[in-house]
């Protein structure tokens, strides 16, 4: 329930940020910025259904699947890069909710192991370092890691 309301008195609310338009435009914003800290990290960028795809000389580097939920299984199974390529960017309200999952689901966990999860803030931050590298962003995108927030309400 935490990550997509808030308690408002007696009852629960939808949070702003997770109304569907408000999702959809976010989502299409982080596809923007991660295409453009591609481009300052000197990559070629491509859209490939719902994929970025950073590559270098023909050779892809990295994918990114952008969500706006946390269906991280279903983004996995959709992707046919190798997923140590692979950067699933949710958002930092869905984190919480990811790890619950996969704490509940061996399988997910498993899948979930060489898949690198992003939140949509460190990707925001990062766009804004004006010394970002290659190698800095490979630092930065280790530094942030998606953990269970205590309290975390099971949905179901």
């Amino acid at each position: 329930m935490n990550s997509y309301a808030e308690k408002d008195g007696a009852s629960w609310k939808l949070r702003a940020e997770d109304i569907a338009s408000a999702r959809r435009e976010e989502l299409n914003k982080m596809m923007a910025l991660i295409e453009l800290i591609g481009k300052r990290l000197k990559y070629q960028t491509r859209r490939q259904d719902k994929l970025l795809i950073w590559e270098e000389h023909g050779k892809v580097v990295r994918v990114f699947s952008v969500l706006a939920s946390a269906l991280v299984g279903g983004a996995i199974a959709e992707i046919s890069y190798p997923p140590e390529q692979t950067l699933l960017v949710i958002p930092g309200g869905r984190a919480a909710l990811v790890a619950y999952k996969a704490q509940r689901d061996p399988a997910l966990a498993e899948r979930l192991k060489n898949v690198r999860l992003v939140k949509y803030r460190l990707l925001r931050a990062l766009s804004e370092v004006p010394i970002l590298t290659r190698e800095t962003f490979e630092e930065q995108i280790a530094s942030d890691p998606v953990e269970q927030i205590k309290g975390q309400m099971m949905m179901f």
